[in-house]
């Protein structure tokens, strides 16, 4: 905070008292710190894919490159989607969607895998059912960054950017977030 600190008791020094302790803890938010100028290592990226994400972009695989960093793609099966088909039509229905969403999942895998190898970014590829948002989150939490589609979670429509689902993870994830 050194540029700040000087700054600040540059502009308080004819002021008496303890004014300059004063502005100092009431705006201490405001000012930057020393460790908010450092950018950390990015040693793992984390990609979550479902239903409705989008094909990945040519660029995103040129991007994570740049990081020299490990990318670990899952696909989410949307377990409350399985519940609910279970619950409604019976367990048959629910082994014939849980069997599509596995063959569209391993497609979808396939493709970004290749993707990613193309470009020279090692890592693995997977499926897991869970509840998207919760689950999208909790993976996050073991990686440095996030790649996710802006159809994440939900359809979109062409007044909003991405969907709530992402807008949900950004807000409550720790590690930065590239919305593609």
């Amino acid at each position: 905070m050194g540029y700040y600190h000087s700054l600040i008791r540059r502009k308080f020094t004819d002021v008496a008292g303890t004014r300059y302790d004063d502005v100092l803890k009431e705006y201490a938010d405001f000012f930057p710190a020393r460790e908010d100028f450092v950018i950390k290592p990015v040693d793992s990226v984390f990609i979550p894919l479902d239903y409705f994400s989008p094909a990945i972009p040519a660029n995103i695989p040129a991007i994570i490159a740049v990081y020299d960093a490990p990318v670990e793609i899952v696909y989410i099966i949307d377990e409350e989607a399985i519940r609910l088909i279970a619950d409604g039509l019976g367990n048959d229905a629910e082994e014939m969607f849980r069997k599509k969403e596995e063959a569209l999942a391993g497609g979808f895998l396939r493709r970004a895998r290749d993707l990613f190898t193309d470009a020279g970014v090692a890592g693995t590829a997977r499926m897991q059912a869970g509840v998207k948002g919760d689950t999208a989150i909790a993976l996050a939490g073991n990686h440095d960054l996030m790649a996710i589609g802006k159809k994440f979670g939900m359809v979109t429509g062409e007044q909003f950017p991405a969907s709530p689902a992402v807008f949900r993870i950004k807000q409550v994830t720790a590690c930065p977030v590239i919305i593609y």
